[in-house]
């Protein structure tokens, strides 16, 4: 039997026993497992995941061309810490205005909670069945709670977009008065005319 042979086979049979075990071990990781927050939105949540999976696939299609192992390395450890990487926020959260947050404190998500969260994506065959029924359960669950959530116990929820913080960024750099008259999360008001002036 070849090596490739023998991996292939592997992967499927963890993907099975995982399947098997999926949902027993969401009851189990479910008990006491409570959150204050709402739940995102699905296709948001789907739209992020996208984003991040492209972009790992980008590092291995860099490495097919180049042969960097940095780049076959980097893809695996981004799907890892990208929800620590931003005050709870992967590039693709960011795109679409989610974050990562702790359930059981105060707090986004951290590296090692993102760890947690998104671990199974290192084993083969357990991440594609992994990706099926997560997708399952963050439709049905009414937190959206995946497993990697409640064994991290964190929750993904909606949060800032990257509109909003190159707005923070503004006020930041406009400072004093300037900044108080944007509120806060929104967007700046249209300016208004000098008395006399009229609309057309």
């Amino acid at each position: 039997m070849g090596f490739q042979r023998a991996v292939a086979i592997a992967s499927v049979v963890s993907a099975l026993v995982f399947a098997l075990a999926y949902f027993p071990i969401i009851s189990r990781l479910s008990r006491g497992l409570a959150s204050s927050y709402l739940k995102a939105d699905t296709g948001k949540r789907f739209g992020a995941a996208a984003v991040d999976t492209l972009l790992a696939l980008t590092g291995v299609a860099g490495y097919s061309t180049t042969g960097l192992w940095a780049l076959l390395i980097a893809a695996p450890l981004y799907l890892l810490v990208r929800d620590g990487i931003m005050r709870g926020q992967s590039v693709g959260k960011l795109l679409f205005g989610l974050q990562v947050m702790q359930v059981d404190r105060p707090g986004f998500c951290g590296l090692g909670r993102s760890v947690q969260r998104n671990l199974l994506v290192l084993f083969p065959g357990v991440n594609v069945a992994a990706a099926i029924l997560e997708a399952i359960t963050i439709t049905r669950d009414p937190l959206g709670l995946r497993l990697g959530d409640r064994w991290a116990r964190t929750q993904v929820v909606e949060g800032k977009d990257a509109p909003d913080l190159v707005t923070e960024l503004d006020l930041s750099l406009l400072g004093g008065a300037a900044a108080k008259q944007v509120p806060l999360g929104g967007r700046r008001p249209a300016p208004e005319l000098p008395t006399g002036q009229q609309t057309r």
